[in-house]
């Protein structure tokens, strides 16, 4: 699974992208480097229950057949050098170069076919969830404005 987050989110700001391992746990790329994978040990790093990720937007979701080659290659990908804190760049090098590689470097047909081009991908799967999470953000602020009592779950 892979996922936007979306907490206090507005049109005018850009996104997070980060993509989970089976247990839940997100690797992500940011100015800070790679986050959910240890480059010394080579294995996962602690699960961050606490962060932004309470607040995400599913993109797709695999069946649990996949969980094994998902890890692999996520773990892999994730622990190239490529994703060094110093090889961050907001505009060419950030989360979303991250998740296409590894969408890319997991070979699972359409979804890795559509990650060879980033405007193709975002057309095709981030852009109709977002407009649709949009209206459902919409909605609740106007509720919110209107004094409406907003009870979360």
């Amino acid at each position: 699974m892979f996922c936007l987050c979306f907490s206090d989110y507005y049109n005018s700001k850009d996104l997070h992208i980060g993509v989970t391992n089976s247990h839940g746990c997100v690797v992500e790329f940011s100015e800070q480097g790679i986050r959910g994978v240890d480059p010394t040990t080579g294995k996962w790093s602690t699960c961050d229950t606490t962060a932004i990720w309470d607040q995400c937007l599913l993109l797709e979701q695999f069946d649990e057949l996949w969980n094994e080659i998902w890890d692999s290659v996520l773990l892999k990908v994730g622990l190239s050098p490529l994703w060094e804190a110093g090889r961050y760049n907001e505009e060419r090098h950030n989360c979303f170069t991250f998740v296409l590689a590894f969408l890319r470097a997991l070979d699972c047909g359409e979804l890795s076919e559509k990650a060879q081009d980033p405007k193709l991908f975002c057309k095709q799967y981030v852009v109709p969830r977002t407009s649709a999470a949009g209206k459902y953000i919409s909605l609740y602020r106007q509720l919110k404005r209107q004094n409406y009592f907003i009870q979360n779950q």
